[in-house]
């Protein structure tokens, strides 16, 4: 399938994590996707750091904010397809092709995603577990883009986002992101899954696609959007910011409604995706400070279940529960090695391609051997 993925393009963010970036590159060379490394950081990378990488992959060095290295992003990209990923994270690349396939078959999905292993590199061991389990055959398929957004951000999970896109899709969710970047955490990813959902129906496919990195602490730089003591759902809960609100929905419904003559209809539906996004998030904190009676509807047992019993128990009442034919997936406090938190993955249904998960583990175990080298550590 690698001629499929020569249609897709990766998009890069890369700030004082060059050596990331750098393993990044190696690992894509080769794979036929089209890699646009966009660097920020001060002083660039030399050309014989790059000489080895094959001419699908694209370093440039643009020292500006965030936003700004977006905005050129949008007119680099040419393939029918993009995606964006983090310089120390890794997609396998069969499960961007099964993608690809899909959104060729698929004309009205604007948006494939695949499921997500979370790692980290302890004990000389690349350690994963599962995240974003709420994606289970996650799906929007309503007709309505206002009811498909709606949908999405009243059980929301970050599906679009770093999923393989429609090129002319992703580049109106984009362009509604850089107009302007608004005080609130996490604004960009809120803004794009909003203009995503809107633009048409998205799927998550059962096969391990995108291994998401805890290597690292977050670079924050100076963006107001990347900070979490400013919290979406505090901003949007301020009367005195409504201007700013009402400016968020107006980008988002110009730029994805284009021509349309409904964009108050648009950014009312918007709006009302919004305040529900917020309301379950107010809800949730309420829950985690101990003070909030649920109203919402009755849950299923074997939930409230789980959730009520003696933690002695819940590994027998999980036994039970799939013996008699419920799907649960393990949860782990700890890390496991990654091939076994993938075969957990399998046994609930989940295709992992071992050969590429064996691949990035020999490239991520290696990269931090090395780096200890570099430091002068030993790992006795």
């Amino acid at each position: 399938m690698e001629h499929i993925v020569t249609d897709l393009t990766l998009i890069m963010p890369t700030f004082n994590r060059q050596e990331y970036a750098q393993r990044a590159m190696r690992f894509f060379s080769n794979s036929g996707v089209i890699l646009y490394v966009i660097d920020g950081t001060k002083i660039g990378l030399e050309a014989d750091a790059l000489s080895n990488n094959d001419k699908q992959i694209k370093y440039i060095h643009a020292p500006q904010p965030l936003y700004e290295r977006f905005a050129l992003a949008i007119n680099l990209v040419e393939t029918k397809y993009v995606a964006l990923l983090c310089d120390d994270e890794f997609f396998i690349p069969s499960s961007l092709a099964r993608c690809i396939a899909i959104l060729d078959e698929e004309q009205d999905l604007v948006s494939c995603m695949g499921r997500s292993l979370g790692f980290s590199f302890q004990d000389d061991r690349m350690l994963a577990r599962a995240v974003y389990e709420e994606m289970e055959h996650h799906s929007l398929q309503q007709l309505n883009g206002v009811d498909r957004v709606f949908a999405h951000m009243s059980s929301y999970t970050p599906s679009t986002i770093y999923s393989v896109s429609r090129t002319w899709a992703w580049k109106k969710a984009m362009s509604a992101v850089v107009r302007k970047e608004f005080k609130a955490y996490c604004a960009m990813e809120i803004q794009f899954e909003l203009a995503m959902s809107y633009q048409g129906k998205t799927k998550v496919i059962q096969e391990l696609m995108w291994l998401r990195s805890a290597e690292n602490k977050p670079i924050r730089g100076d963006s107001p959007s990347m900070k979490p003591e400013f919290p979406f759902d505090e901003w949007w809960l301020d009367g005195a910011r409504q201007t700013e609100h009402e400016e968020f929905l107006s980008i988002l419904a110009k730029s994805i409604g284009g021509k349309s003559s409904n964009i108050n209809h648009i950014a009312n539906g918007l709006k009302i995706a919004t305040d529900e996004y917020v309301r379950n998030i107010t809800k949730r904190k309420g829950m985690a400070n101990g003070n909030f009676i649920d109203k919402s509807p009755v849950r299923p047992a074997s939930e409230v279940l789980l959730a009520n019993c003696p933690a002695s128990w819940k590994q027998f009442i999980k036994s039970v529960l799939r013996k008699s034919g419920f799907r649960q997936y393990p949860k782990f406090n700890d890390l496991r090695p990654i091939i076994l938190a993938a075969n957990d993955l399998e046994r609930v249904g989940i295709k992992i391609d071992y050969g590429e998960l064996e691949r990035i583990s020999e490239l991520v175990s290696n990269f931090h051997r090395g780096k200890k080298q570099q430091n002068g550590l030993s790992w006795n």
